[in-house]
């Protein structure tokens, strides 16, 4: 049997989750505590400042118009709680829109998200700022950082590689076996076990001092033999003789001058592709 004083002593209170909305978010205390209205309770659009119901180490204090639950404290309406929000029709985000709902998102009133994937075998953690950048990790622990501009840094778990890609096309690329550096023109240096330079125009390269040593230096292209066929050339000019009908021939010209060290190695031309 209910004892009378058990029923007054819930006459005037309120239990329970009622709808409310958000009018202000000054807090001079700067506790999170919002003024709502909240028509069931307290009508012809009377104003109530709510205190936060924080999860704990989280602070999150929802925008002018957002829709909340209002609880109050022991049912006494003198002292509303916020504890939460809802949505109406049309206004969850667009990434939470999933069938099953596995997705779990955090999201601001700008544009900001932070997106947890958990479809098995696609699982994946997604910071994306509102200008389209964005960093994002996939179910194998690869990371992804993408900027506004198209510019990434991939680091790439399954392969073991990292590339660099610039808004322009440049793009520079890490693994076991080299480093390559590639222009969106086409040239391209590749540093492994060979160091390797390509491009479709010029090579240049310049330096007070330019030494170049090794076991032979091979040379390509009919430029390459052109230029090998006249220095031998002119070292046989220079210590040319003119035989004469009568005494010795003419003075030779000067002796030719040794050649530097890297001239004295093993010389090679191959035939351009």
């Amino acid at each position: 049997m209910t004892h009378p004083a058990d029923l007054q002593r819930h006459v005037g209170r309120f239990y329970g989750k009622y709808r409310g909305v958000v009018t202000a978010v000054a807090d001079p205390k700067k506790l999170g505590r919002i003024s709502v209205q909240v028509p069931a309770v307290f009508p012809n659009n009377l104003e109530v400042q709510a205190e936060a119901c924080f999860p704990a180490g989280h602070f999150w204090v929802p925008p002018v118009g957002a829709k909340v639950w209002i609880e109050f404290e022991a049912g006494d309406p003198a002292h509303p709680l916020w504890t939460g929000g809802w949505y109406t029709d049309g206004t969850p985000p667009t990434e939470a829109a999933l069938d099953p709902p596995d997705g779990r998102i955090v999201h601001s009133p700008s544009g900001h998200m932070l997106r947890f994937h958990d479809t098995a075998g696609e699982e994946k953690v997604v910071l994306r700022h509102k200008s389209d950048s964005f960093v994002s990790i996939d179910e194998n622990g690869s990371v992804l950082v993408g900027a506004k501009d198209g510019a990434y840094v991939f680091l790439n778990v399954d392969q073991g590689e990292v590339s660099v890609v610039s808004k322009q096309g440049h793009m520079v690329t890490m693994t076991d076996e080299a480093v390559t550096v590639a222009h969106h023109g086409g040239a391209l240096v590749v540093l492994g076990d060979d160091v390797k330079v390509s491009s479709p125009g010029k090579v240049i390269v310049n330096g007070k001092d330019i030494v170049l040593s090794g076991g032979s230096i091979s040379l390509g292209g009919s430029g390459a033999q052109f230029k090998l066929l006249t220095d031998a050339f002119a070292k046989f000019y220079a210590a040319h003789i003119h035989g004469t009908a009568v005494g010795a021939s003419t003075t030779p010209l000067p002796p030719y001058l040794p050649a530097p060290p890297f001239e004295t190695q093993t010389v090679k031309t191959q035939a351009t592709p």
